[in-house]
């Protein structure tokens, strides 16, 4: 890296406790950019990925239903969309002032997480997460 640049890595897999608790650890500095989408939107594709790659899922009716219902076992399609519970699991290990929460709306455009829209792609200021 050179000086005045940013660097970043993408994953879909850091909201685990163990990343969490090396980003911590290793770069407590580091801030984050937590992407939001419609959470029924989402578990729709995420369905649709599922199947097309052969794996077994429920309908989106029965998987919302498990959930609701309490279901001990959790169901990947429901969970991956339950930001709430995952952005509490990144405040436990990232200070909220870090973490830029985006939410993507329908034509690739961002709100910020203040409800502020973004006008289109990029121009964020940095803001602190908001309350859940």
């Amino acid at each position: 890296s050179q000086p005045g640049h940013i660097l970043g890595d993408l994953s879909l897999s850091y909201v685990r406790p163990y990343v969490l608790e090396h980003i911590r650890r290793n770069f407590p500095k580091a801030r984050a950019i937590y992407l939001v989408r419609d959470p029924i939107a989402r578990l729709t594709s995420d369905r649709m990925q599922r199947i097309k790659t052969g794996r077994a899922v429920p309908s989106v009716d029965e998987a919302i239903g498990a959930y609701l219902r309490g279901d001990p076992e959790p169901n990947p399609i429901i969970e991956s969309g339950l930001y709430a519970k995952k952005l509490e699991l990144i405040f436990d290990y990232i200070p909220r002032e870090q973490v830029l929460v985006l939410g993507v709306l329908t034509g690739g455009e961002t709100r910020l997480g203040d409800g502020t829209h973004s006008g289109g792609r990029g121009g964020f200021s940095w803001r602190a997460a908001p309350d859940l």
